[in-house]
């Protein structure tokens, strides 16, 4: 009777190394993580949008401070002016790097990439990022002038109010992680161990 036990006690275990058992669910713990809410829907940067969008005319990007900055741009003359939310006034010629990017020597104490979008301008990351690899971070909206399709949106800015680019923001969201592992959450290896 003693080994029937045995036998009968043992059973699940060698279904479950066979994989005959299903696993369990993860169960799910509140880390304090809140998913963000997507990004509205902001107009694509347009392939050689230099060449066909009329960009001229003011673009406003607000920080995450509330505060405001505003670019003019003149497609006539290659010129722009800047006005920063903290004081900061430049004005001068951008260079057109190509079709679909524009440079500015010096906004905010560095040069500035922009990309051309229906209604706004992106400003991205360094002079090596993709003309179209634009993210709510670096959106300028059109606040006046010809192109004003999809003026209307929300900006969603991450940039200081001097015109200098915020740490970029435009990683997926993700759990936090411990100096452990992965937060409870993360279906892993240690999850399975129950």
């Amino acid at each position: 009777m003693r080994k029937w036990f045995m036998l009968v006690a043992a059973a699940p275990f060698a279904l479950a190394a066979c994989g005959g058992a299903e696993e369990a669910a993860p169960v799910p713990v509140d880390s304090g993580f809140v998913e963000p809410e997507p990004a509205a829907d902001l107009p694509p940067a347009v392939e050689n949008g230099l060449d066909t969008v009329d960009f001229s005319g003011t673009y406003t990007f607000t920080g995450l401070d509330g505060s405001e900055s505003t670019l003019t741009l003149d497609a006539e003359d290659d010129s722009y002016t800047f006005n920063g939310a903290g004081g900061t006034n430049t004005t001068g010629t951008f260079e057109r790097l190509d079709a679909n990017r524009l440079m500015i020597d010096d906004l905010g104490g560095r040069p500035a990439y922009f990309s051309i979008a229906n209604g706004a301008i992106y400003r991205l990351t360094d002079e090596n990022a993709a003309w179209n690899a634009t993210n709510p971070t670096g959106f300028y909206r059109q606040t006046s002038g010809a192109g004003m399709a999809g003026a209307g949106m929300a900006s969603d800015g991450a940039m200081a109010s001097d015109g200098a680019m915020a740490p970029a923001m435009d990683a997926p969201a993700t759990a936090p992680t411990s100096a452990t592992g992965p937060a409870p959450t993360t279906n892993s290896v240690s999850d399975k161990r129950e």
